[in-house]
């Protein structure tokens, strides 16, 4: 697949002028036609010229655009990446998504919205005080103590105190199985985040078989 020499130069991957079926040159008489983009240009806009629409992938890579593009800004001033790094980290994302077997509309856009806050606000405590930081990573610790607690709580009362153990320890082993997503969730502590956990061991309970 083509990688472009110049990730940077956006105004070329939105709008090229040597794309095929670009406008032919105009007279002085006439109006200009509105901007044409190519079809997936959002996408290449995210993911560079690594973008194809091919069926395994098109699917992810449009659900996951918007959430991205969302945090695109975000991403680009408080850690520093640059477009190739953030396209390089977007294509990361889409591998974890797809690898793991996850639903890109629901699953993907929560674990990849949650674990980019996460590394915002880790990134921006980075700059605070050294008291803030201390209160942070205090807080930090006792807020993972509470979830964990909501998370039993809440395993418990959906499905019985034998099933939940025993889902528990399969959703668990599902995340550790999953590189990219392992390496996600270890943000923050994002495996045991409740509404991330929850939603796993759902997905973990209707897809995937017993070992």
């Amino acid at each position: 697949m083509p990688i472009n020499d110049d990730p940077d130069d956006t105004a070329n991957i939105l709008f090229p002028s040597t794309a095929p079926g670009a406008q032919p040159a105009l007279d002085d008489d006439d109006d200009p036609p509105p901007p044409q983009k190519l079809k997936g240009a959002l996408e290449k806009e995210l993911f560079g010229d690594q973008f194809e629409e091919s069926p395994a992938m098109f699917r992810t890579e449009v659900a996951m655009r918007d959430v991205l593009r969302e945090q695109e800004d975000a991403v680009a001033t408080v850690l520093g990446l640059s477009q190739a790094e953030r396209q390089a980290r977007n294509r990361y994302a889409v591998d974890m998504v797809n690898e793991s077997g996850l639903d890109p509309y629901v699953m993907g856009r929560l674990v990849v919205s949650m674990a980019t806050e996460a590394q915002l606000e880790a990134a921006r405590m980075e700059t605070a005080g050294v008291e803030a930081q201390e209160k942070f990573a205090v807080a930090e610790a006792e807020q993972q103590r509470l979830w964990g607690e909501e998370i039993r709580s809440a395993m418990k009362g959906l499905y019985g105190v034998t099933q939940a153990e025993t889902l528990a320890s399969r959703t668990k082993k599902f995340i550790e199985s999953n590189a990219k997503l392992n390496q996600t969730l270890s943000i923050a502590g994002l495996s045991t985040n409740p509404k991330i956990f929850l939603a796993l061991a759902e997905h973990v309970r209707k897809h995937v078989p017993r070992t």
